[in-house]
């Protein structure tokens, strides 16, 4: 058995030796088929893993082009500037607007890929200005500056001591919002995790002039809230007393006339708002000693006046600048003059608007007044300071509790 297989390896040694070329090489159509040539690495790796926009990012591998120009680098598709190379490592530098994703490289007809993301931290947000400079709240301001993005959901913008506003509009260097109820102070914003503040304040105006009452100028006149508008009209002026009325738009500083008061024109009239509705009645005409005592309602929804049940107070009187309160759903008008027939009022009438009735309640003083203030806090009514004629001009104050009345 063994000089057997001595003879099969000598027969076999033989066989391969016949085979070479005369130079000792093996024939060229006999190179093994496991060998590749020109093989496609990957990237290795690459340092550091996160930067900005301009970090300077070196890249490991093999086969690069030794000349920066022979390399194409992108980052997540943006293409970057290649600093320097060599065979194995280069240096390539992020992008503007680059994202994050993977290092793609192209070199020598050969593609590579990073296995891992390169992180792009994006720059800080910066607030150059923003105008105006003052306001109040609801106003637009234009906030100018770089890195803000175009994701509005992104951004975040603060004025001093406020809730995250709204933004009305976005670019990567600019942003409409508009203000809130805050306090003077610098802007803040955050895109992301990045954080800024303006260098400059925004001030809070007390007050801020709106657009003028462009028609006739009177006195005495009358001037409600009814949700976010106003209604005025009503009053004297140049030529004498005004039936005309308006709703002022508080939202888009705008007039508008609304039908004219259904009543005589006139001016000292006593005025309320009950169930978003505006009251109005009483005061002078200018048509007689007789005076006026009709009450009307003016409903917005319907831009309508309809006729209420009069006045019981002042039969065949006059009664203006009476004032009145709104408490607990019910209104109350007191005082009031005629000038020069019964003096100064002293009483108070309460008006229930379910039933359109006016009855007398209790007075707390003996002579009267007209041209006082009147308002509500809470679930009491007040009567301030007016006149009365003795003449006195008046300051102090009086309180109502309508739980507390008889009568």
């Amino acid at each position: 058995m063994k000089k057997l297989y001595f003879l099969l390896m000598c027969i076999a040694a033989f066989l391969f030796l016949s085979c070479r070329n005369d130079d000792g090489s093996l024939p060229i159509n006999d190179t093994p088929d496991d060998v590749i040539e020109n093989p496609e690495t990957d990237i290795f790796d690459f340092s550091p893993a996160l930067g900005g926009w301009g970090t300077k990012v070196t890249i490991r591998g093999e086969n690069f082009d030794p000349l920066p120009e022979g390399n194409e680098v992108q980052f997540n598709g943006r293409m970057a500037e290649v600093e320097s190379a060599s065979e194995t490592p280069l240096i390539a530098i992020v992008p503007e607007d680059a994202t994050t994703g993977k290092i793609k490289l192209s070199a020598n007809g050969n593609d590579y890929t990073s296995f891992q993301d390169f992180t792009v931290l994006l720059p800080p947000p910066i607030i150059s200005d923003f105008e105006p400079k003052e306001g109040v709240e609801g106003d637009e301001v234009t906030i100018t500056g770089q890195h803000f993005g175009t994701d509005a959901s992104a951004v975040v913008v603060l004025f001093h001591g406020s809730d995250p506003v709204e933004i009305k509009s976005i670019s990567d260097t600019e942003l409409v919002v508009l203000v809130p109820d805050a306090f003077t102070g610098p802007i803040q914003m955050g895109v992301k995790d990045q954080y800024t503040i303006s260098n400059n304040d925004f001030t809070y105006l007390s007050w801020r002039q709106r657009k003028d009452f462009e028609h006739e100028p009177r006195r005495f006149g009358i001037a409600e809230a009814i949700g976010e508008d106003i209604y005025m009209g009503l009053g004297v002026g140049p030529l004498g007393n005004l039936s005309d009325f308006w709703k002022y738009n508080t939202r888009t500083d705008t007039w508008t006339q609304m039908p004219d008061f259904l009543g005589t024109p006139r001016h000292g009239t006593s005025h309320f708002v009950l169930d978003g509705n505006l009251f109005v009645g009483l005061g002078m005409d200018g048509n007689g000693v007789n005076g006026i005592t009709d009450f009307y309602k003016f409903e917005p929804d319907t831009k309508t006046w309809v006729q209420l049940e009069d006045f019981p107070g002042n039969p065949n009187q006059v009664r203006q600048f009476a004032n009145s309160f709104v408490l607990n759903g019910k209104a109350y008008v007191y005082g009031g003059t005629d000038i020069g027939i019964e003096g100064y009022y002293n009483d108070l009438w309460e008006y229930d608007l379910a039933s359109d009735t006016w009855e007398e309640k209790t007075s707390f003083e003996l002579i009267g007044r007209a041209g006082a203030v009147a308002f509500t806090i809470g679930n009491k009514g007040y009567i301030a300071t007016g006149y009365n004629g003795q003449p006195q001009w008046l300051s102090d104050i009086w309180e109502y509790d309508s739980d507390l009345t008889l009568g």
